[in-house]
């Protein structure tokens, strides 16, 4: 959990600066963190509750299971449900950053993207376009979960490289085609792997 959520983190400023009153941040990160510790618990509990000691790692990979009960339906429900919320409110998070992060790649020299409508628009539509094919077309989504940590050392090393402004270091840009160089090997060797168990 701590993992995943730790790709959310570079979201934290940015929507802290679109705060009117930015001490207000605390409060926003403490209710975050209630929520999420909220619906990680009842995905947990009621999944144990509904799979008991035959729960696998991947609760997901449980849902495959049918069940006689109308009680273990109604479990089964809740949990598809509290996954649903939580990636309802998870989402628009990930997507704030990867939108803001594209921009800042595709678009360095323009204004900020708040004062672009239609960039704005055009951005999170081919974004969102992107997501929902790549979500179709998966076999199994454990496959990009698998890709998440090294692309996300990969995105934000673009970034470092590119300097618009000037601000990097050449120990800075050395330091990311080092993290870049890594994450894409780690990536080929997921790839392989999953190419290579594919039944």
């Amino acid at each position: 959990m701590f993992l995943w959520k730790s790709l959310d983190m570079n979201a934290v400023h940015p929507i802290r600066s679109e705060l009117s009153i930015p001490s207000d941040m605390r409060y926003v990160v403490r209710v975050s963190l209630a929520i999420c510790v909220a619906i990680y618990f009842s995905i947990g509990f009621f999944g144990y509750m509904l799979f008991g000691d035959f729960i696998m790692a991947d609760i997901l990979v449980n849902f495959d299971q049918i069940l006689d009960s109308a009680v273990g339906r109604l479990i089964n429900d809740t949990v598809r449900l509290s996954y649903a919320m939580h990636l309802a409110l998870v989402f628009p998070v990930i997507n704030f950053s990867l939108r803001a992060n594209t921009d800042k790649l595709l678009f360095a020299k323009k204004p900020i993207l708040a004062e672009d409508n239609s960039r704005f628009t055009i951005l999170t539509c081919v974004l969102l376009d992107a997501t929902y094919i790549i979500a179709i077309v998966l076999p199994n989504i454990w496959y990009f979960f698998q890709l998440c940590a090294s692309i996300s050392f990969i995105f934000p090393g673009a970034i470092v490289l590119r300097d618009v402004h000037g601000i990097s270091t050449g120990k800075d840009k050395a330091m990311e085609i080092l993290v870049i160089m890594l994450a894409i090997l780690t990536s080929i060797i997921v790839m392989a792997t999953n190419l290579w168990h594919v039944e």
